[in-house]
């Protein structure tokens, strides 16, 4: 509710709170790990790519281990947005377009329609479009809207 209200430093001082007091239940259980991936989409939007990008690098292995596709399928944009906040454009591209092609084949709609939102912000920032991509893109668009 804090980051839809607009109040991202608020958001992550709470979260951050409620992690810090979970303990190692944080990186342990799912549900933690979850927490962990809002937290670190919550310095993404309080303009923390670097906070973001270390909790994101400490999460991903464990959720890999346990098979939380959904929280990867969540955290792959979240990572590219914290590459490309890092000035790391070409690298963020890389990874939201494996993140679109990961949550097309098995994460749920709206984790594919947010790596397909973080692509083309992150490609503007590059200005290089591939090959057939336009085609490409229309195809994305037209899932998206199922």
């Amino acid at each position: 509710a804090l980051l839809s209200s607009g109040r991202p430093a608020d958001a992550v001082a709470e979260v951050s709170i409620i992690r810090r007091d979970l303990g190692d239940f944080a990186m342990e259980d799912p549900d933690g790990l979850r927490l962990s991936a809002e937290l670190a989409r919550c310095h993404l939007m309080n303009g923390e790519p670097e906070a973001a990008a270390t909790l994101i690098e400490a999460t991903l292995p464990v959720v890999e281990r346990l098979g939380l596709r959904d929280v990867i399928a969540e955290l792959l944009p979240s990572k590219g947005w914290a590459l490309a906040a890092q000035g790391r454009p070409i690298e963020a591209m890389a990874l939201q377009r494996g993140a679109l092609a990961f949550a097309e084949r098995d994460a749920a709609d709206r984790h594919f329609r947010s790596a397909l939102q973080w692509l083309e912000v992150i490609e503007r920032l590059d200005g290089v479009l591939p090959p057939g991509y336009l085609i490409k893109r229309a195809e994305w668009r037209e899932r998206a809207r199922c």
